[in-house]
């Protein structure tokens, strides 16, 4: 399994849910509970989180689904905003993977992450 950034028993949970066809009932960053919300953003918990690296990982996802290319200016510019402050002043790292490594591309998300390694 190399290059991952899970432990091997949530990298085996999270390819078995992928498997399974994990976007049948829709999108499960839609249905996540918010931990913050923002105008038109909001910050979720990663069911698969980077837990070989990360003691803490959330995503930041737009409210409407929608992908990357799909994000209206002003989503772009409150993005912008997040990253800024709250996300600098919050998290260590941002990951945001390239488009075939995404396992939802058609949500826009970045990782949020704190390293257990401080």
């Amino acid at each position: 399994m190399g290059g991952t950034l899970r432990t091997p028993e949530t990298e085996d949970a999270y390819r078995r849910v992928k498997a399974d066809g994990h976007l049948k009932d829709g999108c499960p960053l839609c249905k996540a509970e918010s931990l913050k919300e923002f105008t038109e953003w909001r910050i979720i918990g990663n069911t698969y989180p980077y837990d070989l690296i990360a003691k803490v990982h959330h995503m930041l996802v737009p409210k409407r689904h929608a992908s990357d290319s799909e994000l209206t200016e002003s989503e772009q510019k409150e993005f912008a905003e997040i990253k800024e402050s709250y996300v600098s002043d919050t998290y260590e790292f941002m990951i945001e993977p390239v488009r075939k490594q995404k396992s939802i591309p058609g949500h826009s998300h970045l990782h949020l992450l704190i390293s257990k390694h401080q």
